[in-house]
């Protein structure tokens, strides 16, 4: 797996899509954060108008290996792999209050034996508009396209324990944020978002409003609120069960409503240590009998260190599953699962634009259904350029 575990306990099980909203937002804005001030151009767009703006390529390369590639209970097979990865980021800021910015990012694992798998891809593009209207009110709209071709872990809410998922994502996301007196910002984003799989997998139609409430609390500290609803429609997926009377089609769909707070701190007054910690709820329910209903508990902990050539960033994760109406193996308990996930990534800039990387990998499913324990490590060596 390749985009896996990019510090954001929402997706903690390989089965959540990890490319869901908040994580692909994220991955973008925490992306832009970093970019080096040597790169930005001062443009001037007219005579009223400057802009500021940045174009920044990070091409990586490495090796690897794994311990697990099948994510298996008892047929562990290890696999050695080869990849190569871009990243592309760009933006405008102008000086009329209207901002652009574009990400690309795409990732081939190449596997040295093709059985039992021969690679995984990962693409994912996005694109948006934010222009401020008046009074610190902000509007944006962004795209994205997202495709995989991955092992994926679906126990969690499908029939599927791990299955070679191949499909694109198309998705729409509209935005609205107010900034408040003080240093409160609100907003709410109304994604939208088209799913097609290959089979076996059925294709959805997904919506997900989130509401999101961030305060500064200081010169070195953020506090971050977020509540979401979800909405996903499965073209023939059916239910689990019968159909009830009142019940009008047998096609599945979950509801799910979430929360979760996010707290980012420097440790330091140099911003050489940066602390975050996030807990999770996530209460999921079907259309059918509740055999898919379940609450999810999160909790992460990353530690970030930066300095000079250095950069090291470890996170410890951990998702709690308790599920309504599933038994386990023996048909006496309700199902439980238990997701820990670690990792430790560390680079060094040997010079301006290179990089070295080494990075660790742990994930432990533990649960009371024995096809749903197994426990993987991966560890990659490589290099990175940036232009």
């Amino acid at each position: 797996m390749i985009w896996n575990y990019h510090w954001d306990p929402d997706q903690m099980n390989r089965g959540e899509p990890y490319y869901s909203s908040l994580i692909r937002i994220l991955v973008f804005f925490v992306f832009l954060e970093s970019l080096p001030v040597r790169g930005q151009n001062i443009d001037v767009v007219s005579e009223d108008v400057v802009s500021l703006s940045d174009i920044t390529y990070n091409l990586r390369s490495g090796i690897g290996v794994t311990d697990n590639v099948l994510y298996s209970n008892n047929n562990e097979v290890s696999r050695s792999y080869a990849v190569i990865g871009l990243d592309l980021t760009a933006f405008q800021i102008r000086g009329d209050e209207r901002e652009f910015s574009v990400f690309l990012s795409a990732d081939h694992e190449q596997y040295f034996e093709s059985d039992p798998v021969d690679s995984e891809s990962f693409v994912l593009a996005m694109a948006e508009y934010r222009h401020h209207l008046y009074n610190n009110w902000w509007i944006g709209l962004g795209s994205e396209y997202l495709y995989i071709d991955q092992l994926l872990d679906l126990s969690a809410d499908d029939d599927f324990n791990i299955v070679q998922a191949t499909g694109h994502s198309f998705g729409i996301l509209p935005t609205v944020e107010k900034k408040l007196a003080g240093d409160w910002i609100v907003s709410l984003d109304i994604p939208w978002r088209r799913q097609y799989y290959n089979d076996p997998l059925d294709d959805y139609t997904e919506a997900s409003p989130e509401l999101m409430l961030s305060y500064k609390t200081g010169q070195y500290s953020q506090l971050r609120l977020k509540a979401n609803l979800e909405y996903r429609g499965y073209d023939s997926r059916t239910i689990h069960g019968s159909l009830s009377p009142h019940q009008l089609s047998d096609i599945l769909n979950f509801e799910r409503s979430g929360v979760d707070l996010r707290y980012r701190h420097y440790l330091d007054h140099s911003r050489k240590w940066r602390s975050t910690t996030v807990l999770g709820f996530l209460n999921n329910k079907d259309n059918g009998d509740g055999y898919y209903n379940y609450d999810r508990f999160t909790a992460k902990q990353e530690l970030l260190y930066k300095a000079n050539s250095l950069q090291i960033r470890s996170g410890i994760g951990l998702s709690n599953y308790h599920y309504a109406n599933q038994k386990d193996d023996t048909q006496n308990q309700l199902r439980r699962k238990r997701v820990v996930r670690a990792e430790i990534r560390a680079s060094y800039a040997v010079r301006d634009n290179l990089k070295i990387f080494s990075a660790y990998r742990f994930e432990r499913s533990l649960s009371n259904s024995s096809y749903d324990n197994y426990r993987a490590n991966n560890v990659s060596v490589g290099m990175e350029w940036e232009f």
